[in-house]
C-alpha cells in the first residue's frame, strides 16, 4: 500500500505522484514494486535488501541514488516478546523520496498525524530522515518505559509470592514443631526472626 504525502503545514495525502513528493509504502504489493521500479526506476537491490529483516542501520548510495536503513520498533505478536525492531529504508534522488517498511508500525501514521497537529513543514530530504529518525528515538523511549513498568509489575508480584511462601514455610513449621521454639533462636538469626515476624 502507498501513500503520496506533500508537505504542506503537516504531511496531506495526494491522489497521484508528482515530484518531491513523499511516498510512503508498507507491505509493498506486485504492483508497487511495479510503480517503484519502472516508474519511479528505483534500484531493485534496494528495495531487497530492506526486505532482509536482518539488516542493519546504514546508507549506501547507487549512481544518483542514496538509501538510508534504519531499524525502527513495533510491537511484536510473539509471545514473551513484547517488541522488535523491523528496517525501514529511506530511498532519495534529486527529485524523488521514497520510504519502504515491509510491516505495518505505529511510527509513519504517527509521525503524519504529528506534522500536521504541529503544522511542520519538512523541507528537504535530510529534514525527513532526520525528523523519521528523532521519532524513532521517541517511540523506542516509549517502549522502553512500558518494559520497565512491566518490569517493576512483575517485580511487585514476584515479592509478592515469595512473601507468601515464606509466611507458609514459617507456619508450617511452627505447627508441625520441626523446630522447637526453645531451640528456633539456636538456629535462626535473632533478625531473620524478626524479618519473619514482620511478613
Amino acid at each position: 500500500m502507498r501513500k503520496y504525502l506533500y508537505s504542506e503545514n503537516g504531511f496531506t495525502e495526494k491522489a497521484e505522484w508528482q515530484p518531491n513528493c513523499w511516498v510512503n509504502v508498507e507491505c509493498p504489493d506486485n504492483d508497487d514494486f511495479k510503480f517503484l521500479t519502472e516508474e519511479l526506476k528505483v534500484p531493485e537491490s534496494f528495495l531487497e535488501d530492506i526486505a532482509d529483516v536482518d539488516e542493519r542501520p546504514r546508507t549506501e548510495t547507487e549512481d544518483n541514488w542514496l538509501l538510508t536503513i534504519l531499524r525502527i520498533p513495533m510491537q511484536s505478536n510473539q509471545r514473551g516478546v513484547p517488541f522488535i525492531t523491523v528496517p525501514i529504508g529511506i530511498i532519495t534522488n534529486d527529485g524523488i523520496i521514497v520510504s519502504v517498511c515491509y510491516h505495518h508500525t505505529e511510527l509513519i501514521p504517527d509521525f503524519i498525524q504529528h506534522t500536521r497537529r504541529k503544522n511542520i513543514v519538512v523541507n528537504n530530504k535530510l529534514d525527513l530522515i532526520l525528523r523519521i529518525i528523532y521519532s524513532s528515538a521517541v517511540w523506542f523511549l516509549k517502549y522502553l518505559k512500558q518494559i520497565n513498568n512491566d518490569v517493576a509489575t512483575a517485580e511487585k508480584e514476584l515479592e509478592k509470592s515469595i512473601r507468601k511462601v515464606v509466611r507458609e514455610e514459617l507456619q508450617v513449621v511452627t505447627l508441625t514443631g520441626a523446630i522447637p521454639r526453645t531451640r528456633a533462636t539456636d538456629i535462626i538469626p535473632p533478625s531473620a526472626i524478626n524479618f519473619l515476624a514482620s511478613l
